[in-house]
């Protein structure tokens, strides 16, 4: 572990108050954060997630991290959500993260699960995952505890580098060239059709829910057979398109459909704002790579797997 950022959880477990009884442990994270297990006395056990300045993404989340934290502790106290989600701890000073340089970190409970990356979620478990998402879309999204929490306005912040990127991929010196020289018309014309989509999507009065907004295997621990939402950087009030989205192509969708209509017997799914999120979903993750691509200057593993990605990507699109 850089000497740095060691010294930067030191000081994380003195905010927080927590006297670790061993050196942190890495645990699998994503490219978001690193994450960390920390062992501290009186047997406390917590989760630290640590953003990079460095990285591209972290600049759209640090700015709403302390506020969509303390929503999201506000979430986790919420009838038939107790213990369905994951809440930031606080510190002993009453703050939620802690900023050294190009680190900040947040503190979660160390939750004895499993996280199931590629393992499909069992009958029961799928189930109570959408009991969660349904409760959560059933509260209030104007109660004064979201009054913070960002609203959908169908303008992503990553979209005006679309375009310019897509024009540095066609330059034949561009490490990403060789994969998609070939697909770059398509892209661009399928990027076009999503900027119409988003601007014709803006001019609409749409129901609003409580969203996660990144629903996925990374993102859930089960404890006891009960998954818990965790991870909620991506927290909007939006459209329920955004989180159904997820299941909407998966072979269960008419069971998850099935146990969502418990909770919301009225509801509808909208084929423009599920297009829109699908292809949002699939344009901010190319970008992300782009930008990792040209930025950070990958090994030859992490270059080939972000190309493999690019290429799945790139052709979910195109169509």
């Amino acid at each position: 572990m850089d000497s740095r950022f060691a010294r930067h959880l030191e000081n994380v477990c003195r905010v927080f108050g927590i006297v670790p009884c061993t050196e942190p442990v890495s645990l699998p994270g994503g490219y978001v954060a690193y994450v960390h297990k920390i062992v501290g006395n009186d047997d406390v056990m917590c989760v630290a997630k640590t953003y990079d300045d460095t990285r591209p993404i972290t600049q759209m989340i640090i700015p709403t991290l302390e506020r969509l934290s303390r929503a999201t502790q506000w979430l986790a106290t919420q009838p038939g959500i107790n213990g369905r989600i994951v809440a930031p701890l606080l510190s002993v000073d009453g703050t939620v993260s802690v900023r050294e340089g190009i680190y900040t970190t947040v503190l979660f409970p160390f939750i004895d699960g499993v996280t199931p990356r590629k393992q499909p979620l069992t009958e029961a478990q799928l189930g109570n995952l959408v009991d969660t998402v349904a409760r959560i879309h059933a509260l209030d999204p104007r109660h004064s505890a979201l009054a913070m929490v960002p609203r959908e306005q169908f303008s992503p912040l990553w979209i005006d580098e679309i375009e310019p990127a897509l024009h540095r991929i066609a330059q034949p010196n561009h490490p990403i060239n060789a994969v998609l020289h070939e697909r770059c018309e398509g892209l661009r014309a399928t990027f076009s059709s999503f900027r119409e989509l988003t601007a014709s999507l803006a001019r609409i009065v749409h129901p609003f829910v409580l969203c996660h907004t990144d629903i996925h295997g990374h993102n859930v621990v089960i404890r006891d057979d009960i998954p818990l939402l965790i991870d909620w950087e991506g927290m909007i009030i939006a459209p329920p398109e955004h989180d159904l989205m997820f299941w909407t192509e998966d072979n269960q969708w008419p069971v998850v459909w099935k146990r969502y209509q418990l909770f919301h017997p009225n509801a509808t799914i909208d084929p423009r704002r599920l297009r829109y999120y699908q292809m949002r979903r699939h344009f901010e993750d190319l970008i992300q790579d782009i930008q990792r691509i040209e930025r950070e200057h990958p090994d030859a593993e992490s270059m080939s797997v972000l190309l493999e990605s690019i290429d799945v990507i790139s052709t979910e699109l195109i169509g």
